[in-house]
């Protein structure tokens, strides 16, 4: 059997020097820590078109349940999807996301108009 070890690997940051950034839906406060280089290519990679769209939302959830960084925060994040009455939906989410890669990556995701 072949071993692999990751105790000498280098750092895995998708976005080098990216700092957490804090962000409010509604009254909930949030903390998002940039993913890693690994959890980016799996969340890029999901989005395939040969995925289902089921699949697609479902790593979309996933990946931006990742980057919360506290368990509090992950778990009210979490009942407010679960939640039927409350408004926060997956294009919220999708929102958020962009606006989170934006600021990590340092560009925006959308042509500025002119």
């Amino acid at each position: 059997m072949r071993k692999f070890s990751t105790s000498h690997a280098s750092s895995d940051e998708a976005f080098e020097g990216s700092e957490p950034i804090e962000f409010a839906v509604d009254d909930d406060l949030f903390v998002a820590i940039p993913p890693t280089a690994t959890q980016f290519a799996f969340f890029v990679a999901s989005q395939s078109e040969h995925r289902p769209i089921t699949e697609k939302m479902a790593s979309i959830i996933d990946f931006f349940d990742a980057l919360i960084a506290d368990d509090a925060q992950r778990s009210v994040f979490r009942a407010r999807l679960l939640d039927r009455d409350d408004k926060l939906s997956l294009e919220v989410v999708q929102e958020i996301l962009e606006a989170l890669m934006e600021d990590w990556m340092d560009r925006p995701t959308k042509s500025a108009s002119v």
